[in-house]
């Protein structure tokens, strides 16, 4: 019976968060981040002559995988006899995303094509991307809008061009033997998941000055466009720029902020390709005068929509009479959960928090149980809003739900919002 009794308080309390694979379109991430590493290597093994250094970088010596929605932006250990390079889905994701938004201001429209958003319209867009990101799920589970075959175009080679740099950066740590955690060596349960990645500082800017070379080289050799790689460059370190400013991906000791980043790049690249760098850089300068302008309007109006939504949950957890197991309103409770819903896709880091807050854990939740009647129960207002919050909780997506540390799947089907592939 004890054992019955504790299966039900884990159920109906709230857990442990935990991360799960992105659902949907993003699942097309990993082939893709597999063939241009397989690209970069390919290119790289033929240009790399030094004994050691192209033993390291044979094709079955590196694996790439892509790992769920975490603090980090991609990550590189040694498992013997392999160096894997883990990219976080979610940054990706995002990277892509924000791109498929600005993509109207970036490409030339056809009549034919839906008609260009106002850049208020697409900084509103972008301010949503940046909430899902700041929020307990890490990643964009945002709808998407009308977009052109030009513009989906222009947003996939921006993301793909992106991780090429992301990937480059970690084949750049492998390459010039700096320090890498040997997972033999350590118990990975008691690391936080951004602790694998910390290194000196040096190391970082040399991966970085190398991640550049290999971006723009690697392009070159293959006879492609080298300015499509300063456009990913600029993509990815802008997103990051983005993610940092809403605390999505942390700054410290070990890791130089986006925005010193993308200074030296474009200081090395002007320096190791002097006049010709004039050429390579007019696409991503465009790129970042748009974002100059967008971003800190994306930022803004998330403060405005947080501020408001805050406000918001704070009246429907004081407000709403919700009573369990004897069921209320149930219409009434339904166009609740609407209501939380249509917040959740703009503003999700306020409602999940709100929501989160207002579950108890397995001991409060046991603690109530035993210091008060069903009668009583009827009249707590801390049960009343875990009910509450529960109700919300298990109605979400499965990633939502995970996050929230929430299990069991409600009454309410959700769609898979996400862009296509």
């Amino acid at each position: 019976m004890a054992r019955a009794e504790d299966f039900f308080v884990q159920m109906l309390s709230k857990g442990d968060s935990i991360q799960v694979e992105q659902q949907g379109p993003a699942d097309a991430i990993e082939p893709v981040i597999r063939q241009i590493a397989g690209d970069l290597l390919s290119w790289a093994a033929g240009r790399v002559r030094e004994g050691g250094v192209a033993e390291r970088l044979h094709a079955d010596r590196i694996v790439v995988t892509v790992i769920p929605p975490v603090k980090v932006q991609a990550m590189t250990v040694w498992a013997a006899p392999v160096h894997v390079i883990a990219v976080n889905s979610g940054l990706i994701a995002f990277v892509y995303k924000l791109a498929r938004a600005i993509a109207p201001h970036m490409v030339k429209l056809k009549p034919d094509d839906p008609p260009r958003p106002t850049e208020s319209e697409t900084a509103g867009r972008v301010a949503t991307l940046v909430d899902w990101m700041s929020s307990v799920v890490a990643t964009p589970r945002s709808g998407d809008w009308p977009v052109s075959a030009t513009e989906k175009r222009w947003a996939a080679n921006a993301a793909m061009a992106a991780e090429l740099f992301v990937l480059s950066h970690e084949l750049g740590h492998i390459v010039r033997g700096d320090a890498i955690l040997d997972v033999d060596q350590v118990d990975a349960s008691q690391l936080a998941p951004e602790r694998p990645d910390q290194r000196p500082l040096d190391q970082e800017v040399g991966a970085d000055v190398a991640g550049l070379f290999f971006t723009i080289e690697s392009l070159t050799d293959r006879g492609l466009d080298p300015r499509a790689g300063m456009m990913g460059i600029e993509m990815f370190l802008l997103s990051a720029m983005l993610a940092e400013a809403v605390g999505a991906i942390r700054i410290d000791d070990t890791h130089q902020a986006a925005a010193e980043r993308l200074s030296l790049i474009r200081h090395m690249i002007h320096e190791k390709y002097g006049e010709v760098a004039a050429k390579i850089t007019k696409p991503a300068d465009e790129l970042g005068e748009l974002m100059g302008r967008l971003g800190p309007m994306a930022l803004v109006e998330r403060d405005r929509r947080c501020a408001a939504i805050a406000q918001e949950m704070d009246r429907i957890f004081s407000d709403f009479p919700f009573r369990f197991p004897i069921r209320g309103d149930r219409q009434a409770e339904y166009a609740l959960l609407k209501h939380v819903r249509d917040l959740l896709k703009d503003t999700p880091s306020v409602v999940l928090t709100a929501i989160s807050g207002n579950l108890l854990g397995p001991a409060g939740y046991a603690e109530l149980l035993s210091s008060a009647s069903i009668d009583s129960l009827d009249e707590n207002d801390r049960w009343r809003r875990h009910q509450l919050a529960h109700f919300l909780a298990r109605n979400m997506p499965l990633d939502v739900r995970s996050a929230l540390g929430v299990f069991g799947e409600g009454a309410v089907e959700w769609e898979t919002p996400g862009a296509e592939p």
